[in-house]
């Protein structure tokens, strides 16, 4: 299993430095680990991660004017960190299969909505959104 990114993690990115994104794990499938006995974790550059951020996205009010408008609002709920596009795709595959899946749950649109679940692949960390409430003007 791949654990969430930390602060630390992060801040190396941002930076543009290589870092370590996962101890030593002891799984066999372990993308991070570099060799069979998992002796120490593979260093990759930045600019070849991938982050899988999962939101669980609402529908909210936004005024009244024009007969009423909305907008979609995303709570980030983790961020994993992989070292390339392929392996992040894949991840993102298992998340919306399992643990994210909508199936089953109404869409945004429906008044019995509590949301969705939205996994995305991106090159940078995710955060919450909209960053600032939209106004109607």
């Amino acid at each position: 299993m791949i654990d969430l990114v930390t602060k630390e993690q992060l801040e190396a990115y941002e930076a543009g430095r290589k870092a370590c994104w996962e101890e030593p794990c002891g799984s066999p499938s372990c993308v991070f680990c570099n060799d069979e006995e998992h002796a120490r974790p593979v260093l990759f550059e930045p600019g070849d991660v991938r982050f899988v951020n999962v939101y669980h996205v609402q529908r909210c009010y936004g005024g009244p004017e024009e007969g009423g408008w909305y907008f979609d609002a995303g709570e980030l709920q983790a961020c994993y960190a992989l070292p390339n596009a392929a392996a992040a795709e894949a991840k993102a595959s298992s998340l919306r299969a399992g643990e994210y899946s909508n199936e089953g749950l109404p869409g945004l649109s429906s008044v019995t909505s509590r949301g969705e679940w939205h996994v995305v692949v991106s090159v940078k960390p995710g955060a919450d959104y909209p960053a600032r409430i939209p106004r109607y003007e």
